[in-house]
Order: C-alpha cells, then sequence, then structure tokens
C-alpha cells in the first residue's frame, strides 16, 4: 500500500475545508474526515471564515493548530 504523502500546517496560512479532512485517496491537514470537520464547525470547535462573500469555508492555521493542540 501507497503512504500518503502529509503536509505541515503553517500558522499564518489559510486553507480551504477540502486541503483540511482526509479522504481514502489524499490526507488531509487533519487526521479526520469530512463529516467530522464539518461537526467541529457546527459545534463552534473551529472557527471558518469567508471572504467578500464567497461560498468558499475557509480556516486559519492557527485554528488548526490550536485544536490540534486540545487534542493531545
Amino acid at each position: 500500500m501507497q503512504e500518503l504523502p502529509s503536509r505541515a500546517v503553517e500558522a499564518g496560512a489559510v486553507y480551504r475545508a477540502a486541503e483540511v479532512y482526509s479522504t481514502p485517496q489524499r490526507r488531509g491537514l487533519m487526521p479526520f474526515a469530512k463529516t467530522r470537520f464539518y461537526e467541529l464547525v457546527a459545534s463552534g470547535q473551529l472557527p471558518t471564515m469567508k471572504i467578500g462573500g464567497g461560498r468558499a469555508t475557509l480556516v486559519r492555521g492557527v485554528d488548526l493548530l490550536n485544536l490540534l493542540g486540545e487534542a493531545q
């Protein structure tokens, strides 16, 4: 089985939602699936932002690092 590549989360970066969660074909920045990502967003544990009223859901890198720090 092929090892999926991983990336580091940068505190000053902004990431699209699809970059954050993992799928069977792609390892995202965080070790959870799409459903868990949106559960965290809905519960307020992972703040998101919109730029210019667009449809994209964006997450700040510092918020991902804070979430990862709380999980450990």
